[in-house]
């Protein structure tokens, strides 16, 4: 074997092994989808899996080829995406908002960014739900929109946020008659908190479709500036563990809360059944949110960690808050 042929070879079996690690990934969307309660962890760099989405022979060869033999200096190599964090806001089961973080691609303009990040998102925690993402033209909702919606502006100035919108934003499905299961005033605070976290304001949020102003956002009628309220959010979110985490034991379950009397009430279970439970305090009480904590000892296996409150009037669980997650 001469010395091309054994080059060959070498290279040969390089794409081979490369082509099993690489999981393709299509880039921008498994971005955005991407949402996780606070705090996050850091993501793969962002090049690699659209680089390896374009699985083509070629494409591989031609990149693997680079790495391997190239050896020109003018070349440069390719450069990430900048990326940044941006907490978005969802709903829960209970109409109540629970936030989460998503990487997306920094442009700079951070009040921007979150909205489009917000219009495309879909929550990782099943319990959770993004109606502004039924907004876009690929959405799944099964809701006939009469136009796509887009963001084109996020102006701060002063006391005031606009957030310009790009078609309907007063009324997206005026073809369908939609019996909302929470209390649709929700999808506005949804918004300004999102708007306002991203721009670390809190200046009231205005909303305008084309330059003009809306009296209606998502069907509900809203009063405009709008402020955040902070009764629109989940009393007990669980921050940590994120959903489908892996973690070693013993378990940190760690969130935010806002119950009667600083009470936090927890279980896990395994294949629905309570393997432990106990209670712990946090820091906030009686609206005023701070942070609870607890560990637990587990054996490695699949658990449900839940955190919750009881009425005080007739004992049954309310504000719950779960999260899937894997001990190793």
């Amino acid at each position: 074997m001469n010395d091309h042929d054994d080059m060959g070879a070498r290279l040969a079996r390089g794409l081979q092994e490369e082509a099993e690690r690489v999981r393709p990934e299509s880039g921008l969307q498994s971005i955005l989808a991407r949402t996780r309660p606070a705090p996050a962890r850091r993501p793969r760099s962002h090049w690699w899996p659209v680089v390896g989405g374009a699985l083509a022979t070629g494409g591989l060869v031609a990149a693997f080829a680079f790495v391997a033999v190239d050896d020109d200096p003018t070349v440069e190599p390719p450069v990430a995406t900048a990326t940044s964090a941006v907490t978005l806001y969802f709903t829960n089961l209970d109409g109540k908002l629970v936030s989460g973080l998503a990487e997306v691609p920094d442009t700079g303009d951070h009040g921007l960014d979150a909205v489009n990040a917000l219009l495309a998102a879909t929550p990782e925690d099943p319990d959770y739900f993004n109606t502004w993402r039924s907004l876009s033209a690929d959405n799944d909702s099964g809701l006939e929109l009469s136009s796509p919606v887009t963001v084109s502006s996020v102006e701060p100035v002063g006391n005031l946020i606009t957030v310009d919108f790009d078609g309907p934003v007063d009324n997206p499905w005026p073809l369908t008659q939609i019996d909302w299961a929470i209390d649709p005033e929700t999808f506005s605070q949804q918004l300004a908190w999102t708007v306002q976290n991203a721009l670390d304001s809190d200046a009231r949020v205005l909303v305008t479709m084309n330059g003009e102003a809306v009296d209606s956002i998502l069907t509900a009628e809203v009063r405009q500036p709008i402020a955040e309220d902070p009764y629109a959010l989940a009393p007990v979110q669980i921050e940590s563990p994120n959903q489908g985490d892996t973690v070693s034991s013993p378990a940190t379950v760690s969130g935010q809360s806002a119950t009667f009397e600083a009470n936090v009430v927890w279980r896990v279970k395994q294949n629905g059944q309570v393997v432990t439970d106990g209670f712990t305090t946090s820091e906030g009480a009686n609206g005023v949110f701070g942070p609870f904590e607890f560990t637990v000892n587990l054996p490695p296996g699949d658990y449900t960690v839940e955190a919750f409150e009881h009425n005080m009037e007739n004992g049954k669980v309310i504000n719950l808050d779960s999260k899937d997650f894997t001990v190793q």
